[in-house]
């Protein structure tokens, strides 16, 4: 009887711990599969998030070259006003002189140029 209980006893001793073994088994099995699929799902979040900064990249790179391209054309637009101003400011300086001669003459008999006193 002492030997059935002892056969008892250790068969489910044996048992126990066989089954602990293929829980802690399987446990372990689960456990690298997840961090596997984890890992996966976190390298296709760190790849995403690469090409989004690579794409910002690019776009502030267009965004600059066309910050430039558009202050050379605005630069070019202004000088060309700016010249065209001065010509027009010496063309409106002659005519007006002109004017204030003709006047002169019309109304005092002789022009602004002379330096004739009467």
């Amino acid at each position: 009887m002492l030997n059935k209980q002892i056969l008892f006893w250790s068969s489910a001793l044996i048992v126990s711990f066989v089954l602990a073994g293929i829980l802690g088994i399987k446990y372990y099995i689960h456990q690298k599969i997840q961090s596997g699929v984890e890992s996966g799902i976190t390298t296709y979040i760190i790849d995403s998030q690469n090409q989004a900064i690579k794409d910002k990249e690019l776009a502030t790179k267009e965004y600059q070259e066309s910050q430039i391209k558009a202050k050379e054309e605005t630069l070019k637009k202004y000088q060309s006003l700016r010249s065209a101003k001065e010509q027009t400011e010496d063309f409106c300086a002659k005519e007006l002189e002109e004017v204030n001669r003709a006047l002169s003459i019309f109304f005092n008999g002789r022009d602004s140029r002379d330096n004739d006193v009467f």
